[in-house]
Formats: C-alpha cells, structure tokens, sequence
C-alpha cells in the first residue's frame, strides 16, 4: 500500500505540479507539494527551539489561507508540503497523546 501510494504521489507531482489528494482516517485531507518553497511569497518559516545546532531541521509556516507548509531547512528552495489546518491539528494531538513515540525511541 505504501509503495504504490508514493508512486501515485510521484506520478501526479510529475504531471500536475501540485498534488492534492483525498485520503481515508488516519490519512484523511489535503496535501499539496510546492516544489520550490520559495514559490510561497510571504512566508514566515520558523523552527522549534528543540532544533539540533546542525541546521538540520524541519521549518513550517502558516500560509495566509490558513494552511501550514513544512520544509527542510537545509534545502529552503527544495520542496515544501502544504497541508490543511485540521490536518495539522489531528496530527498534532496524535503526536501529543503519544502515539508517534516509537519512531524516535532508541532501540
């Protein structure tokens, strides 16, 4: 299933430019890939102030339709994700509540 998600993303952003896709629960909502986040005029990024010092980080920035963008901070002209307030606000409380914990847990 994963796989042929990211081929279906890789196709449409091919394509199209901009991929919008309609997802089920844990995948509902938008998302929209601007491939040069320098394209989103106006943007203020921002990092956590839990950033390692290497520079290394992910940016977000809200956008003035009330979206938020993410980025790598190293590649500012790279592409950035946009995704929809309540997007961010259920993976938010997701991440919140826990249940991302395993991913950064040391083996």
């Amino acid at each position: 299933m994963q796989t042929h998600l990211q081929t279906q993303l890789q196709t449409r952003m091919h394509v199209h430019g901009i991929v919008l896709l309609s997802r089920t629960r844990n995948l509902e909502g938008t998302m929209d890939h601007v491939p040069n986040a320098n394209d989103l005029s106006g943007t203020t990024w921002r990092k956590s102030t839990h950033s390692n010092p290497s520079g290394s980080c992910v940016e977000v920035a809200r956008l003035a339709d009330n979206k938020v963008a993410f980025r790598n901070s190293r590649f500012a002209t790279g592409p950035a994700l946009v995704f929809g307030r309540a997007d961010i606000a259920a993976f938010l409380r997701a991440v919140k509540s826990g249940e991302f914990d395993d991913l950064v847990a040391r083996t």
